[in-house]
């Protein structure tokens, strides 16, 4: 019986795939004893034979330490890769990668999809990512001043807050979908303020955005805080155009924001049928630079006027649908916490690491 896991993930850079990467190594603690190596260790990396090796991300990792992931391919029974798909091809070059693992795990059925599509020849199996402890807590008042702030200006003006998070990527998040319908819900709803989460960035969607008289808050938020600014908001446009699963839709789900976003995508394995938006098309989304080596495909876009009608009826009826929003958010807090989660990946482990199923994918290798 497997009792020992080495999980690879990029352990001194802050990137999204090292806050996954953690936590999935705390559900797999549970049952395994679990060594963290960091990705550029690879190189000098030699572990037992039958240990499987974790590689979060895959791609990546073996793009930047090709040597290395040979070399442990060629020694190792099991490899096992992380991996998203932020559109709805792999390139060639990705889809190589994961020739050298036994399995791959990705966070949602749209990146199932992809893989598989693309050509992927291994095991795909879905294990969403989960929900932090503190997004399951009751409301509270705010503890960070410009939040408590933010929540007197709104009860004191009669306000409905949206709430965007613009990271990177201005065009594959839908930065400029957002401000469209923003500019044209507000002729009627000028009540509506819509609140951009960022950082230090320099974005030319944030530019134009900014001359909407939208409120932008730049920084970082402990998770206390960012649960305290969720609950004082009311709407998310959820119009990214592309992503492997997108987690701040998860999270406003599960704070009872009245969540929207396009019917196809890979957030549409937790949003609701009615918070969904038609689309009008499906463009290639890396637009902000170069065009992606690995995700070469195309994504979705919002039909802007279907979105624009729908917060007019939904800003008629708020509390109708926050009252609908509120139920989901308890039905998402039970499926998407890490307990939950934890359930999934440790099930999908057990299948692939037993020792018929081993044999049968090296054999298959």
């Amino acid at each position: 019986m497997i009792r020992v896991i080495y999980y690879t993930y990029p352990m001194f850079h802050k990137v999204s795939f090292q806050l996954v990467a953690r936590q999935y190594i705390d559900m797999l603690r549970s049952k395994y004893t679990v060594y963290e190596i960091d990705e550029r260790s690879i190189a000098n990396f030699y572990p037992a034979k039958d240990n499987p090796l974790i590689l979060h991300p895959l791609i990546y990792i073996y793009s930047s330490q090709k040597n290395g992931v040979e070399r442990l391919r060629n020694h190792l029974s099991t490899i096992i890769g992380f991996e998203v798909a932020d559109t709805d091809k792999i390139s060639p070059l990705g889809i190589m990668a994961t020739d050298f693992a036994d399995l791959l795990i990705v966070p949602s059925t749209w990146s199932k999809d992809a893989y598989i599509r693309s050509g992927c020849k291994i095991p795909v199996e879905v294990v969403p990512h989960a929900l932090n402890d503190e997004f399951l807590r009751p409301k509270r008042y705010p503890k960070l001043n410009i939040i408590q702030r933010l929540l007197e200006v709104k009860q004191k003006r009669n306000l409905v807050y949206g709430l965007f998070f613009l990271w990177h990527s201005g065009y594959r998040k839908g930065a400029d979908l957002v401000d469209r319908v923003y500019r044209e819900v507000i002729k009627d709803f000028p009540n509506f303020i819509l609140i951009i989460k960022t950082h230090n960035i320099t974005d030319p969607h944030l530019v134009k955005m900014s001359k909407t008289g939208c409120i932008i808050l730049r920084g970082w938020l402990k998770d206390e805080d960012l649960v305290d600014l969720y609950d004082i908001c009311d709407i998310y446009p959820l119009f990214s155009r592309g992503g492997g699963f997108e987690l701040n839709g998860l999270e406003s789900l599960s704070r009872g924001l009245i969540t929207l976003g396009a019917s196809e995508g890979s957030w549409t394995d937790y949003l609701p049928k009615e918070f969904q938006l038609p689309i009008r098309g499906r463009p290639f989304i890396f637009k902000d630079g170069l065009p992606s080596t690995i995700h070469c495909g195309r994504g979705v876009e919002i039909d802007v006027d279907k979105a624009v009608d729908k917060l007019h009826e939904i800003l008629n009826n708020l509390d109708e649908w926050k009252a609908k929003a509120k139920e989901y958010a308890m039905l998402v807090r039970r499926k998407y916490n890490k307990k939950s989660v934890g359930k999934i990946l440790l099930k999908v482990f057990e299948k692939y690491l037993d020792e018929n199923v081993k044999k049968e994918l090296n054999v298959l290798s």
